[in-house]
């Protein structure tokens, strides 16, 4: 048998009225770059998948199939 402190204690957090919420409270950032705007989000996605059609028409094309 151990002494622990951590083993003597309940194991369920609602014994000990520790529980807490699902997601939590907001975290604020902790610094660097501020979030995104629309557009440069969009820009960002607009990329990704003209740069995902190009890369499948490159492993095509290198694979051989059309």
């Amino acid at each position: 048998m151990t002494t622990r402190p951590e083993d003597r204690s309940p194991r369920m957090p609602s014994e000990t009225g520790e529980v807490q919420a699902a997601y939590g409270e907001p975290q604020r950032r902790s610094g660097g770059r501020p979030r995104q705007s629309i557009g440069e989000t969009m820009i960002k996605s607009f990329i990704r998948s003209i740069a995902g059609s190009l890369g499948r028409a490159i492993m095509r094309a290198i694979v051989g199939r059309r």
